[in-house]
C-alpha cells in the first residue's frame, strides 16, 4: 500500500512539472518553473508583467536557497556584478529583492509575484560552493491582458522588528500574503516549538544561540526551521504556498539591523511572533 501511494505522488508530482512547462509555452504566461539540477540553474524564457506563479524545483541532493531581485535605479547586470565585488551591502543597493522560499532537496515550492517589466537577478548561493548569479527579464503585457492576485488565507506583514499576524491560524496547505512594510529588509524562519511554549524563554533561547554563533559556523538553534523566505526588501508582496501541521511555531528574522551601530540583529530587538496552527473545526 505504501509503495502504491508513493507512485501515485510520484506521478502526480511529473504531472505537475509537465503542466507547468506547457504553461511557459503560452503566449500569456502566468505561471513558469526555475529548477535547480545537476546542470545547474534553469530560468524560464518569455516572462511578462503581472502576477505569475513562480515553481520552484529542486532536483539536487543539497538545499535550493534562490533569490530573485529586480534592478532599480537604472542599474545594469554588469553594475551589480561590479557591486558585488566590494560586497554584498553595495550589491543589495541596486536591487529590490523579491523574497522567495527555501527548498528542501528533492522537493518544490512555489510563491506569486506581481512582476513589473524591466530587469532582473537570479542568484543562488549553495552552501561551500560558488554562487550562481544570473540575468532574467520580464516584458511588458500587451493591454488586452489582465492578472489577478491569488486569494489569500492568511496575511502576514513585517514591519519594524515585528511580525504582523493573527494568532491562530488554519492548519495544512494554506496561501500566505507576505508583505515588506518596514523600512529594512526582512526574512522569515519559522519553527515547530513545544505546544506549552512561551514568548519570553522561546527569544532567550534564540538569542543566546545567536550571540553564540561562531565565524563561519551554522548556528546551533534550539529547534528545526520548517520553512524560510529569504529576504525581502521594502515595499515588497508575494503570495507563499505554506504547508503548516497543526502545532505551535515560533517565526523569527535574524537580519541585522542596519541602522545600528554594531549591526544588532532584528531578533534582538524582539522580531519573533509565536503563533497556533489549528485543525479546522478545533
Amino acid at each position: 500500500m505504501f509503495k502504491m501511494r508513493s507512485r501515485y505522488f510520484v506521478i502526480v508530482g511529473v504531472m505537475l512539472v509537465m503542466l507547468s512547462v506547457s504553461l511557459m509555452t503560452n503566449a500569456q504566461l502566468d505561471s513558469a518553473m526555475i529548477v535547480s539540477n545537476a546542470d545547474g540553474i534553469t530560468l524560464p524564457e518569455g516572462l511578462t508583467a503581472g502576477y505569475t506563479t513562480i515553481i520552484f524545483h529542486n532536483d539536487t541532493d543539497v538545499l535550493f536557497a534562490p533569490v530573485l531581485a529586480r534592478l532599480i535605479n537604472g542599474a545594469s547586470f554588469d553594475d551589480f556584478m561590479g557591486a558585488m565585488q566590494q560586497g554584498p551591502q553595495a550589491a543589495l543597493g541596486l536591487v529590490s529583492v523579491l523574497g522567495s522560499p527555501e527548498v528542501n532537496a528533492g522537493e518544490i515550492q512555489q510563491a506569486s509575484y506581481e512582476l513589473v517589466a524591466g530587469d532582473y537577478i537570479f542568484a543562488n548561493v549553495p552552501a561551500g560552493a560558488p554562487p550562481t548569479i544570473l540575468p532574467f527579464s520580464v516584458a511588458e503585457t500587451s493591454g488586452d491582458v489582465t492578472t489577478e492576485a491569488p486569494e489569500a488565507d492568511v496575511v502576514l506583514n513585517m514591519v519594524n522588528f515585528a511580525f504582523a499576524i493573527p494568532g491562530d491560524i488554519p492548519a495544512g496547505e494554506q496561501v500566505w500574503r507576505i508583505s515588506n512594510l518596514a523600512n529594512q529588509p526582512h526574512h522569515i524562519y519559522v519553527y515547530r516549538v513545544e505546544d506549552d511554549a512561551e514568548l519570553t524563554s522561546v527569544l532567550d533561547g534564540f538569542i543566546t544561540a545567536y550571540r553564540a554563533i561562531q565565524p563561519g559556523q551554522p548556528p546551533e538553534f534550539p529547534y528545526e526551521s520548517e520553512y524560510v523566505w529569504t529576504v525581502m526588501s521594502p515595499e515588497q508582496t508575494a503570495y507563499a504556498t505554506i504547508n503548516l501541521e497543526a502545532g505551535r511555531y515560533a517565526i523569527a528574522c535574524f537580519i541585522g539591523d542596519s541602522a545600528s551601530e554594531n549591526a544588532v540583529s532584528h531578533l534582538e530587538h524582539g522580531m519573533l511572533r509565536l503563533i497556533d496552527v489549528v485543525d479546522a473545526g478545533m
